[in-house]
């Protein structure tokens, strides 16, 4: 199904309404109504959202914690990883300040997806640097 044609073959779209009004002429359009879509739509963009962040910040306190040299497991308990905990509760609560703040959500995320793209040869050079070390202790 192709959402938009922009006459290049490829689907685009540009806003929610879009993607409800693209998805009203298909079976589950016709089942779940208009109303309906808003509600699928909604609930997966939420659910996606919540494991993004619990991913994210789950990596960065357990990045921080084999930095630091604490505690950094799901398998301990709060009383036995304090400061794991703590940088995860904490990471928590400066992603929901950036969520909630009047900052632009579209252009703070192409800043980030092209932060991701510069960094990441240089995360794939120290990656092959760690494989062939650990190839020639073997």
């Amino acid at each position: 199904m192709c959402i938009r044609d922009r006459g290049d073959g490829a689907g685009s779209s540009d806003s929610i309404p879009d993607l409800i009004s693209a998805l009203s002429g298909s079976r589950v359009g016709e089942r779940l109504g208009q109303d309906g879509l808003h509600v699928v739509l909604a609930a997966g963009i939420l659910g996606a959202s919540l494991v993004a962040s619990i991913v994210v910040s789950l990596t960065a306190a357990w990045g921080l914690g084999e930095l630091a040299g604490y505690r950094r497991s799901l398998e301990n308990s709060p009383e036995e990883a304090p400061w794991f905990y703590g940088c995860y509760a904490g990471l928590l609560v400066v992603g929901a300040g950036f969520t909630l703040s009047d900052l632009p959500k579209v252009g703070l995320n192409i800043a980030i997806q092209m932060m991701n793209a510069a960094l990441l040869p240089i995360v794939l050079g120290f990656l092959f640097v760690l494989a062939v070390g650990m190839e020639n202790k073997e």
